[in-house]
């Protein structure tokens, strides 16, 4: 597979087991972070969006209106591009393994964060029919 000249990365990010996507700030003209952007997005982090890379980069992240929890995790990354501070958190992973749950962990990076989603879970398995995106984030794809 060629990958662009601008992500000569991504090959490598997809021979990693942990999912690791990278986001964007997006700002209102305040300079507020109001979202975030979808920059790159790894094998596993795809797996766990059950999207394809083409259907997210460069689409929101969070959608409009922001529910309560995605406020809360919109919050938590925008801080980390604030203050610079990483952020780790566990969270759950709707899953037919009972207990899944991923350690997220965001840092900041140029006007943005990585993250990379770690399972957990002792006894669960990343699979194509995970939907973490119900759990963490929606994407704006129908």
């Amino acid at each position: 597979m060629k990958y662009p000249v601008s992500n000569p990365y991504v090959g490598i990010l997809d021979a990693v087991p942990q999912a690791i996507f990278s986001l964007r700030t997006i700002t209102n003209k305040s300079k507020q972070i109001i979202n975030f952007q979808w920059l790159t997005i790894n094998k596993p982090a795809r797996m766990l969006f059950a999207k394809k890379n083409a259907r997210l980069i460069g689409k929101p992240f969070f959608v409009q209106p922001l529910s309560a929890e995605d406020s809360g995790l919109m919050a938590e990354f925008a801080l980390v591009v604030i203050t610079g501070k990483p952020l780790q958190k566990e969270y759950p992973l709707k899953s037919i393994f009972a207990g899944s749950r991923q350690q997220l962990t965001a840092i900041k990076y140029k006007n943005g964060i990585v993250v990379v989603c770690d399972d957990i879970a002792k006894d669960s398995k990343l699979h194509p029919g995970s939907n973490l995106q119900e759990h963490v984030c929606k994407s704006t794809l129908p």
